[in-house]
């Protein structure tokens, strides 16, 4: 090899081919590593692969797009899988911020996911980056899982507000396959456990009781003297107008049905909590 110094040219040799680089004093080109490239001939370096694209294996000529799944920050020989959690529909991401968490209402439980691996189990409430479909609940098992503990909402349960996590779904609600949020059970109804699945898990309001909030896991108060609440009437309020308690009966508060006066009382009125002494020469038969 000479170089020529009038016609400014190296006489003898070659051009660095692509996909190489040749430093001064090259006597072999050399094959650019993973995560660089060469697009052009007589390169004296490669360049960086640049963030949302990899330059796979030895003597990278250009880059290629990241692939869907996974994110690809400058330099990348292949591309980093988004974690369990998440998931990339698009090519070209960068950082692993690029990678989708869950939508809430389904799970992606494995790395390198193009789209969500289904929805959460009926029964879980899945407010989002979930990698399960039936999560445990981080305020009671003491789950290391920061992220499923700062991702939460605010639910009403017996007319007061509560901070529900991913997990379980929570008393006085019930939740059906992919739910991202919970369904209050109607006034009337209570569910006072969790993992409900269906509206089924609203029961009717106690024998006696009235329920009169969404979202109830217990009942509200007895129902009111005069007045009488029958099991599975779903009664919403403590003086039902179609259950005050009728003429020759009493209701004490809390009732299921009304009570028959006793012989020697009677009543003469509706919604009345006791019966009166029969009075002197009239005699009261129940």
């Amino acid at each position: 090899t000479v170089y020529n110094s009038i016609l400014d040219l190296v006489t003898g040799g070659y051009q660095c081919p692509v996909g190489h680089f040749c430093p001064a004093g090259t006597v072999v080109e050399r094959q650019c590593l993973p995560g660089t490239f060469a697009p052009d001939p007589a390169q004296g370096s490669c360049d960086f692969c640049p963030a949302g694209y990899v330059c796979s294996g030895y003597g990278s000529t250009q880059p290629t797009p990241c692939p869907a799944g996974h994110y690809c920050p400058a330099l990348s020989a292949v591309g980093q899988p988004c974690p369990a959690g998440t998931f990339s529909p698009l090519q070209f991401a960068e950082e692993q911020s690029d990678c989708q968490p869950c939508p809430a209402g389904s799970y992606c439980n494995t790395n390198a996911l193009l789209e969500p691996s289904g929805n959460c189990s009926a029964g879980y409430l899945c407010l989002g980056g979930l990698a399960t479909p039936t999560p445990i609940d981080p305020t009671v098992f003491g789950t290391s899982n920061s992220a499923q503990l700062a991702n939460n909402i605010t639910i009403t349960v017996n007319n007061a507000t509560a901070v529900v996590h991913s997990g379980p779904c929570p008393v006085g609600h019930y939740c059906p396959e992919g739910s991202g949020v919970p369904q209050p059970c109607p006034p009337g109804t209570i569910n006072p456990y969790r993992y409900g699945r269906s509206a089924l898990d609203c029961q009717p309001c106690p024998g006696g009781q009235f329920c009169a909030y969404l979202g109830g896991s217990e009942a509200t108060g007895p129902c009111a003297a005069g007045f009488y609440c029958p099991v599975s009437n779903q009664t919403q309020v403590p003086e039902p107008g179609d259950t005050a308690c009728p003429a020759g009966y009493f209701c004490p508060a809390g009732s299921t049905g009304p009570w028959p006066c006793p012989d020697g009382q009677y009543q003469p009125h509706t919604g009345r909590a006791v019966c009166l002494d029969c009075p002197a020469g009239f005699a009261c038969q129940a």
